[in-house]
């Protein structure tokens, strides 16, 4: 039963992104470059607005701090970052694709799409109450992201829905098999967290810094020990 509420929700996610990516790219090149760079300051502005909506659902602003910074300096020493790049670079390779916006594309799609709280809470719903119901709404909203994406960063977007496929599906599975370990605070822990990230996200598509967020994706799995921590010791 797990396994077929897991092909419904994580296999809707990642075809929305998939075709609604293709027809981005369709229709992206009868665009001028002024509507391409409109567009990208909208996506911009909407992925701040939820990064920050994210964000703003904690109180224990230290302990995301801590995370943050502890979780930039293993993803700095792992080249999580440098990694990423290199991936894209490898699939820019192999379809031979001339869109020198290829990688870019590819890594702000794919952390867009996975670092969020629908991905986080949509696969636990999925993998521990078989409900994908949460994967069904997320998939009209990346769909919708992945056509603005794909109009003007190309065809590395719509490799980023094979990335959810694996994302959100490990995760599903991984729920399903840690039932009732995950506490509500964090989930919330890790929304907030993931918020930050997706605020970063934001303020590089808007060119105003470049925030290697790769390498602040251990923040997430440091949020969930440290609460496990405080909960066990301090509470």
């Amino acid at each position: 039963m797990k396994v077929n509420t897991l092909l419904y929700g994580t296999l809707a996610n990642s075809s929305a992104i998939l075709i609604l990516a293709s027809m981005g790219m369709l229709f992206g090149r009868f665009l001028s470059k002024s509507t391409q760079q409109i567009m990208i300051y909208s996506t911009g502005f909407i992925v701040l607005v939820i990064g920050l909506g994210m964000a703003m659902k904690t109180t224990d602003i230290l302990s995301m701090l801590v995370c943050l910074v502890g979780g930039s300096i293993i993803g700095d020493i792992c080249s999580i970052e440098q990694k990423l790049e290199t991936l894209g670079v490898i699939l820019h390779k192999k379809v031979k694709s001339n869109n020198a916006l290829f990688v870019e594309g590819f890594i702000t799609a794919s952390l867009t799409f996975c670092v969020g709280s629908m991905a986080i809470i949509g696969a636990i719903e999925e993998g521990i109450n078989d409900n994908p119901s949460i994967f069904y709404i997320k998939a009209v909203l990346d769909g919708v992201c992945a056509f603005i994406f794909a109009a003007t960063f190309g065809l590395g977007v719509v490799f980023s829905a094979f990335c959810v496929l694996f994302y959100q599906g490990a995760l599903s599975l991984l729920s399903g098999a840690i039932e009732g370990a995950l506490s509500q605070d964090m989930i919330e822990g890790l929304s907030s967290t993931g918020g930050v990230l997706i605020l970063a996200l934001g303020f590089n598509i808007l060119n105003v810094t470049k925030v290697p967020v790769g390498n602040m994706l251990p923040s997430l799995v440091l949020i969930i020990g440290y609460i496990y921590i405080k909960n066990a010791f301090f509470m």
